[in-house]
């Protein structure tokens, strides 16, 4: 439990029982341990077995425990009540440490901020600390603690929320930020969005400063707590234990997050050296990783020649059980979106092509779902890039469909209005800087019905589906006005934010907005982590800040917006 407890919301707390309770009917249950807390436990016959390690003299016990693994130290704690007293006493510190050590590659070593068995727990257990769900992918090193995706709403916070008076600016370099992008899960932490890449990023720069603002995430039970003792010492009036207190708690923030960051870069190091074990295997096999079914995963820490034997036939099973068609359908897939991130003079243009099942649509690409659907034959790259050229000219008319269904979305008095400039198709309303989109498109990889409610210009909007919608053909329903946005107000205030005239189209909006990171006369950077690699999503952000009333106020002066230079030049828009 981090010491700052997080906020319980009940809505968690009943999604967790219904999880529970599932586990459950599949032969997983729950419970209690020792000390009257909830623990997970497989079912089998060998229940008792643990009876016989009570006859084992201490010594040659705590010599086995040695040998073990954090996770297998943290279960046998919860046997009895003896094992937790001498598990969890501070003179079993060397056996915490011995098991971190036969953990490979290795751990960073235990900072003074979090004790031996909290390390173990929050690594390699996946239960919420509030709510106790048993599945909570999102770590965060820095607190530290591990929340499921219920609960991170109730206890992350973004700090120029927080409405802190008076103005405390030091304030947030005094505990580290959480980003929601370090949200660390196993199964896909780090992975580049092209479907080939299966390998992690794993850069490590420890920093010297906190080099934190009031934008960023935080914990909120932290913060609360913080914000009040802050508030006392500079109620105090006394200098040097201000700056006594400041410059404790800086050196602290600074040691959490490059403890988080180590963290990070273990978990890409593991994930990598995962990878390459499983890929070695696969190819004395004559199989590749590149194989595998998206639904296989692979996540033991340690393999061992027993597990091999029991794991390959399975692998194997896995890919060579899969349908011919699905196989080559998901090489399709690969190269379709290889050529749309290829780099080039129409690397912009490709933004904005179909999304795969769309694609699919285009009688270039009906030809080769024939030949896999009927035959199962392969599509080779050199007939692939044979037919580029006809993917460009086909997804023209795809694009005018959609700009066509949404511009219908738009009300009379917008689609009509005076103000939308001229345009040869006419779409001219969907050009102007205040007409955005909700997208209704499901969450992709899951079973969730909810729409992801993403807000976009209809440029993002083509580019947002590509991208996340995959698998989903684009229909009337994908997309809505976003009528609380669509309002004339907001025209003069982003344009006059982002220094553009009032008679500036979307597609200039568009191109202003992607043209470096933007930072907001208030001190704000807005969306740094979409700045380049997500530009879609920066129009939207930088609406949603401006009318933000609990940044800024409706009175003038307005803020203004600086775009600062992105690293790399990708952040163009697509046009025709």
């Amino acid at each position: 439990m981090p010491a700052y407890p997080p906020i319980v919301i009940p809505e968690a707390v009943e999604v967790a029982r219904i999880y529970q309770d599932n586990l459950a009917q599949k032969g997983t249950k729950v419970v209690p341990d020792t000390e009257g807390e909830d623990v997970q436990c497989r079912t089998s016959s060998g229940a008792g077995k643990f009876e016989a390690m009570k006859k084992i003299p201490l010594e040659i016990f705590l010599e086995i425990a040695f040998y073990l693994l954090p996770l297998d130290i943290l279960f046998l704690s919860r046997v009895s009540k003896h094992l937790r007293a001498t598990l969890l006493s501070r003179t079993s510190r060397r056996i915490w440490i011995a098991a971190r050590q036969n953990v490979f590659p290795l751990l960073p070593e235990c900072p003074e901020f979090i004790s031996e068995p909290e390390y173990a727990h929050v690594l390699f257990e996946w239960v919420c600390e509030a709510c106790l769900s048993p599945s909570a992918p999102n770590l965060f090193f820095s607190v530290p603690v591990r929340l499921c995706d219920l609960c991170c709403s109730a206890n992350l916070r973004r700090g120029c929320t927080r409405g802190v008076d008076p103005p405390m600016p030091a304030l947030y370099e005094l505990l580290p930020a959480v980003a929601l992008d370090q949200m660390w899960d196993l199964s896909d932490c780090g992975r580049t969005n092209y479907p080939e890449n299966y390998y992690y990023d794993c850069r490590y720069e420890p920093r010297t400063e906190p080099e934190q603002s009031h934008s960023d995430m935080f914990y909120r039970p932290e913060f609360i707590a913080l914000r009040t003792q802050f508030s006392e010492v500079l109620g105090s009036n006394d200098a040097a234990a201000i700056q006594r207190f400041i410059d404790a708690h800086r050196a602290l923030t600074v040691r959490r997050i490059n403890f988080a960051l180590a963290v990070e870069k273990w978990y890409g190091d593991f994930e990598n050296m995962r990878i390459n074990a499983v890929a070695e295997k696969l190819e004395q096999i004559s199989h590749s990783y590149a194989e595998l079914p998206s639904r296989v995963e692979v996540s033991r820490l340690i393999f061992t020649e027993q597990d091999w034997e029991v794991l390959l036939p399975k692998l194997r099973a896995a890919i060579e059980n899969q349908p011919s068609r699905e196989v080559e359908r998901r090489a399709l897939k690969r190269m379709y979106y290889d050529f749309v991130h290829e780099e080039g003079d129409i690397a912009q243009v490709k933004r904005t092509l179909p999304c795969f099942a769309d694609a699919m649509r285009m009688r270039c690409m009906r030809s080769f779902e024939a030949r896999i659907d009927t035959l199962g034959l392969r599509i080779t790259k050199e007939e692939f890039n044979a037919i580029s050229t006809d993917i460009l000219a086909e997804a023209a008319p795809y694009r005018a469909e959609i700009r066509h269904i949404l511009n219908s979305e738009l009300p009379d008095q917008i689609r009509l209005s005076d103000l939308a400039p001229p345009n040869d198709g006419g779409f001219g309303a969907l050009e102007m800087p205040f007409v955005l989109f909700k997208c209704y498109g499901p969450f992709p990889d899951t079973s969730d019905p909810a729409p992801c409610l993403h807000i976009f210009s209809h440029i993002g909007m083509l580019e947002h589906w590509q991208d996340v919608h995959r698998d989903e053909m684009w229909s009337r329903a994908s997309a809505r006005a976003a009528l609380d946005l669509c309002d004339a107000w907001i025209n003069p205030l982003l344009l006059a934010a982002i220094g553009l005239p009032r008679d500036a189209t979307m597609t200039a909006v568009e191109e202003r907005v992607r043209s470096g990171h933007a930072h907001c006369s208030c001190g704000v950077e807005i969306l740094p982590e979409a700045a380049g690699k997500k530009p879609e999503l920066m129009l939207s952000g930088i609406i949603l800040h401006l009318t933000d009333m609990s940044v800024h106020q409706s009175d003038p002066p307005y803020p203004t917006i600086e775009f600062k230079p992105l690293d790399r030049s990708s952040a163009s828009i697509g046009s025709e």
